[in-house]
C-alpha cells in the first residue's frame, strides 16, 4: 500500500513480477469496448501492459466496459472481474485468464533444463519465425537476431549476441575472449 501511494503522487503505475516491481509513467487512458470479444480484447490489453498472457479456450464472448485513468493492469483486472472470469499470476509472471470452472492446466509440465553460456544460464522458451522477422523468448526476453543479451536489470550484456534464429534452436555468439570467439547452441 505504500508503494501505491508513492507512486500515485509520482504519477506512475506499478507492477509486481515475482521478486520486481516494474514501473511506468502514468498515462491519461481511456477504454472503451463495445461487443468486442474479450479474448482480443485482453490480447491488447496485455500488449500494451507488456504483460505475457495465456487465456484459456473456455474464455470467450462480447465484452462492453468504459474504463478512464486506470492502468493496462488494472483494465486486465477490471475485465477479468466483470466477466467473472479468473486470473492467475503464474510464478515466471504470465498472466493466464480462465473461464470459472474451466480445469487448471494439469500434469506434470516438462520444463527445459538451461543450457550454460559463460556465466550465464539460459533456456530458450519460445521461437517466433513470420514475415515481419525472427524472434526468440529466452529466459522470459524477447530477442531480435543481432541482439544482445540482457541481465536481468536488463542491462545488454555486449559480449553475448543472437546470432542466429533457425526453425529449432538459437545461436548465441560469445565474444567475451575476443581472440577466440565461441557459439553455444540452445535447442528445444
Amino acid at each position: 500500500e505504500a508503494l501505491d501511494a508513492i507512486c500515485e503522487r509520482a504519477g506512475l503505475w506499478s507492477r509486481r513480477e515475482g521478486d520486481r516491481v516494474l514501473l511506468r509513467p502514468r498515462e491519461e487512458t481511456l477504454l472503451h469496448a463495445r461487443g468486442v470479444d474479450v479474448r482480443h480484447w485482453l490480447q491488447a490489453l496485455a500488449a500494451q501492459a507488456q504483460a505475457d498472457l495465456v487465456v484459456g479456450s473456455g474464455v470467450g464472448g462480447p465484452v462492453e466496459l468504459d474504463l478512464r485513468d486506470v492502468s493496462y493492469d488494472a483494465a486486465i483486472v477490471a475485465t477479468v472481474n466483470a466477466l467473472g472470469l479468473i486470473l492467475v499470476r503464474e510464478p515466471s509472471g504470465v498472466l493466464r485468464v480462465q473461464a470459472a470452472g474451466e480445469p487448471a492446466p494439469s500434469g506434470p509440465t516438462q520444463v527445459r533444463q538451461p543450457t550454460q553460456v559463460g556465466d550465464l544460464s539460459l533456456r530458450l522458451e519460445a521461437l517466433v519465425l513470420g514475415a515481419s522477422g525472427r524472434l526468440a523468448v529466452i529466459g522470459g526476453s524477447v530477442y531480435r537476431l543481432g541482439e544482445s543479451l540482457r541481465d536481468s536489470l536488463g542491462d545488454p550484456l555486449e559480449s553475448y549476441r543472437v546470432e542466429a534464429i533457425e526453425r529449432d534452436r538459437v545461436v548465441i555468439l560469445d565474444s567475451r575472449d575476443p581472440t577466440q570467439e565461441r557459439r553455444h547452441v540452445l535447442r528445444f
